[in-house]
């Protein structure tokens, strides 16, 4: 079950921040830090901060390979995952942001309210020009 506490940080994050090169027990957030404990070895504190980057950028880069297509609504946007032979619905509204049918934009939705966007969301805004979803908002105040 998804969860404030296994969301954003979560052990598959926290291989991927290391580098998958020790074998992770359980990551537990601590106020600003993140308790990072290891099978084999000392547990370890890594910064919140390291976390919530990589969930943004990692969604970035898995969004460099969807496809995108604007639909006949100018707010709406097919994004196409080819390797998977999936499609999901975007919408673009300017300063509310973007919102997809997908399950991480629903647990993004119900977890972090309307500041998060999952990889359709950030392949669109790439479509449509804008780095990150608050240049995004920034652009349409």
């Amino acid at each position: 079950m998804v969860s404030r506490k296994n969301f954003v940080y979560s052990i598959a994050a926290a291989r991927r921040i290391l580098g998958n090169a020790f074998e992770i027990v359980r990551v537990e957030r601590w106020f600003n830090v993140c308790l990072v404990v290891f099978a084999k070895c000392r547990a370890r504190f890594m910064s919140c901060k390291a976390f919530t980057a990589h969930f943004a950028a990692w969604r970035k880069l898995q969004a460099q390979a969807l496809t995108v297509a604007p639909t006949s609504n100018p707010n709406a946007y097919n994004v196409v995952n080819p390797k998977k032979e999936t499609s999901y619905r975007v919408f673009a509204f300017g300063k509310s942001g973007v919102a997809c049918s997908c399950e991480d934009a629903g647990n993004q939705l119900k977890l972090l309210g309307h500041r998060g966007c999952c990889k359709h969301g950030y392949a669109v805004l790439s479509y449509l020009g804008y780095a990150s979803l608050s240049d995004y908002i920034t652009a349409h105040d």
